[in-house]
């Protein structure tokens, strides 16, 4: 790594506090980089980390007389500290699209209870990467209208090795194999999104570890792993 903003975004994806990181100005730093690490390949950064940088990479023109003496040194470290967190959240509001806005409204909507108090509960079982897809497939929904495809798609990047069938000819039914073991996060979160996603005139069956039976699919059909349908 050698920027600043990679290191925070690698907490945000690491599901991190990123506000824990404390920057400190390094004693020795390199003119081209912006981190001044002991090992330049470090990949992995824990919360609470003190992180030595470079504050005249990027920002010189805040820090230049910033550091012109020893006078009221602590000080000057903890300010570093919070500008420089106060400028990552200020770059990465200001590189928002249009898009990226609204997710943040609909994921704040969910935790309100405004999309239904079943979401609102079950919220906290995601994951920063899940409300990512969630949020976005709600966006989606709204501009294309694509309910089903998106139903779809959105079930399937939760339980990837899954499947989801659609039933038309007697019923409307939705059938879900999640190729999972069942436990109660997992309930949660397919809950949360049958009650986002299916529409309401769809019945819902969902398999977890084993499959129902398909004629003349062998897969479908082992001995003791086998759900009736």
């Amino acid at each position: 790594m050698n920027y600043i903003f990679e290191l925070m975004l690698y907490m945000i994806g690491q599901e991190k506090r990123r506000e824990t990181l404390i920057f400190k100005k390094a004693e020795e730093y390199s003119a081209y980089m912006e981190l001044a690490l002991d090992c330049v390949n470090q990949k992995e950064f824990y919360e609470y980390d003190v992180v030595e940088i470079n504050p005249y990479f990027r920002y010189h023109e805040i820090f230049k007389e910033f550091f012109t003496n020893d006078e009221y040194k602590e000080l000057k470290q903890n300010l570093l500290d919070i500008l420089v967190h106060i400028n990552f959240e200020t770059e990465r509001l200001s590189g928002m699209t249009k898009k990226s806005f609204y997710r943040i409204l609909m994921a704040k909507a969910c935790q309100r209870g405004e999309l239904g108090a079943v979401v609102a509960q079950k919220w906290d079982a995601l994951t920063i990467v899940e409300e990512q897809i969630i949020t976005n497939a709600l966006v989606e929904s709204y501009i294309t209208g694509d309910v089903l495809g998106i139903c779809k798609r959105t079930i399937h990047d939760f339980f990837p090795k899954g499947n989801v069938y659609f039933h038309h000819y007697q019923k409307e039914e939705i059938l879900v194999y999640t190729a999972v073991i069942k436990n109660n996060i997992r309930v949660k979160k397919l809950e949360l999104l049958i009650e986002l996603f299916l529409p309401f005139q769809y019945d819902i069956q969902v398999y977890w570890k084993n499959h129902f039976g398909i004629i003349d699919v062998d897969e479908t059909m082992l001995l003791d792993q086998v759900e009736l349908y």
